[in-house]
């Protein structure tokens, strides 16, 4: 835990909202934060420059914002999905940068080349998925059938 001193020399040398994300031991509920802490950012969102968040592809608790309703948010907000510095089917960690920056895409893959090959990870798992509804499969796998 941080003191309230801490956090106004954090504050202090700029960093406008540092919002991180723990397992609470103690309750055993989901805490279903992402979606709550972005909007509770309110107007203070477009003075944030980079955001890197956690977020499901499928839906484990009701109510959980997922991972599309999370970038349609930030990008209709000026944000762009730079890439991914994690990926799986269930879940992702994305990294969004705001356009503001005027950050490249290309060229933070260059620079961080995990971000393009998870991003490819991300469409072709969409493939996957537009052809399991073709043949009349679910979407996804429950969590926990899916050895992989």
């Amino acid at each position: 835990p941080a003191s309230i001193d801490e956090l106004t020399r954090i504050g202090d040398e700029g960093v406008l909202a540092l919002v991180c994300d723990s397992t609470n031991v103690f309750n055993p509920l989901p805490s279903g934060s992402e979606g709550g802490v972005l909007r509770g950012l309110g107007e203070r969102l477009a003075d944030v420059d980079w955001i890197h968040l956690e977020a499901e592809q499928f839906e484990i608790y009701r109510g959980q914002a997922l991972l599309p309703a999370i970038d349609a948010y930030l990008v209709a907000r000026g944000f762009e999905l730079a890439g991914f510095t994690s990926y799986s089917i269930y879940a992702v960690d994305a990294l969004y940068c705001n356009r503001r920056l005027g950050v490249s895409r290309r060229r933070l893959w260059s620079a961080f080349p995990y971000l393009r090959r998870n991003w490819l990870k991300l469409h072709k798992h969409r493939v996957k998925r537009w052809l399991r509804r073709r043949v009349g499969l679910p979407e996804w796998p429950r969590a926990g059938a899916h050895g992989g």
